[in-house]
């Protein structure tokens, strides 16, 4: 009986952790909220299961399922597994794994990947200060948003330098536009993402979108990026 009772528990986590925005959230929260969660859900499914058994009534359980499953309410242990499979498969069709992801991490508050998601879906440059004041401008290439716990981020650099301690100015020392181009278009077995540099996203200070000319403008007379 206690192994039977541990079949609803797994279409809790089943349910939970099939689902994109459930595994997103639930992998922003404590160990608790995980067990909670999965009993919670489980139990539920285990309620519907039992209810859909008692309308439906046994005679409609197919034949030879209790020479399987020789073990009181088997039926409704099994019809809420199935239940949970089933569940996932059509929350999902409704919340994607990006949108479910990027909301994940609207509630958990990380504003960075959900920033460095929206330049890469608008192929947009995005300007990140690293904790050492590094600072980087080029095309992101991975967010990290759909990566569960700490995860590395990924871009193609178009030049980098750091910011000012004092004033918080960008000085750019370093251009790679040019030389990309020419590395990419003359020697046919590269692409831009051969470039790309991975940078683990703990150490990113800030992040915003960057443009070349709102950046020209507050900053007259410093280089261009592009």
């Amino acid at each position: 009986m206690v192994s039977a009772l541990l079949v609803p528990a797994l279409a809790g986590f089943v349910l939970l952790f099939g689902t994109h925005f459930s595994r997103y959230w639930l992998n922003r929260q404590g160990g608790y909220k995980l067990l909670f969660a999965t009993a919670l859900a489980g139990g539920i499914l285990l309620a519907l299961a039992r209810g859909i058994v008692v309308v439906v009534g046994k005679e409609h359980i197919p034949p030879g399922w209790y020479d399987y499953a020789p073990f009181d309410m088997s039926e409704t242990v099994g019809l809420s597994v199935l239940l949970a499979v089933a569940g996932a498969i059509l929350i999902n069709c409704v919340c994607w794994k990006s949108f479910a992801a990027r909301l994940a991490s609207q509630n958990g508050g990380d504003l960075i990947e959900c920033l460095l998601e929206k330049c890469l879906v608008r192929n947009a440059l995005v300007e990140l200060t690293m904790g050492n004041g590094k600072v980087y401008v080029g095309f992101p290439r991975e967010s990290g948003l759909t990566i569960t716990g700490e995860s590395d981020i990924a871009m193609v650099p178009l030049a980098s330098g750091y910011r000012d301690e004092k004033n918080k100015t960008i000085t750019i020392t370093t251009h790679y536009a040019s030389a990309l181009h020419q590395l990419v278009y003359t020697k046919e077995k590269l692409s831009f993402d051969d470039f790309q540099v991975i940078l683990p996203l703990k150490e990113v200070a800030s992040a915003r979108h960057f443009d070349p000319e709102a950046h020209s403008r507050l900053q007259p007379g410093g280089p261009s990026v592009i």
